[in-house]
């Protein structure tokens, strides 16, 4: 992998984690009923999306089980047609799409990120 590629993972890995312990004590009702919490999702899906299409072909390589694809579409969607956000498709990335997404990610994040994150 690049050496971008590192901070590009772990990038993704902290947007992951952060969205999903924002999910973690809420429904998908409660998430409908929350603006500020569909704006922080849709923000934390994004920047997912954004470092999945930065990183090297050779990185979305080495994890192929991965929808990169998906993940950048999602991202693409959230941004340029913003009018138009399916927020139960937010919801289903964030509780069912995350939790796989961290599992394959972070052992390739962990070795550039710091203890203390």
């Amino acid at each position: 992998m690049q050496p971008d590629d590192q901070s590009l993972l772990v990038d993704m890995l902290l947007a992951a984690r952060e969205a999903r312990e924002l999910a973690k004590d809420c429904s998908v009702e409660e998430f409908l009923d929350d603006r500020l919490l569909q704006l922080a999702m849709e923000r934390l899906v994004q920047n997912i999306g954004e470092a999945a299409g930065h990183l090297s072909p050779r990185a979305h390589a080495m994890l192929p089980a991965l929808p990169w694809e998906d993940t950048v579409g999602m991202r693409h969607r959230l941004v340029h047609a913003y009018r138009r956000v399916d927020l139960a498709k937010v919801w289903e990335v964030v509780a069912e799409d995350l939790n796989p997404l961290i599992a394959a990610i972070d052992p390739l994040a962990a070795s550039s990120r710091p203890e203390d994150q």
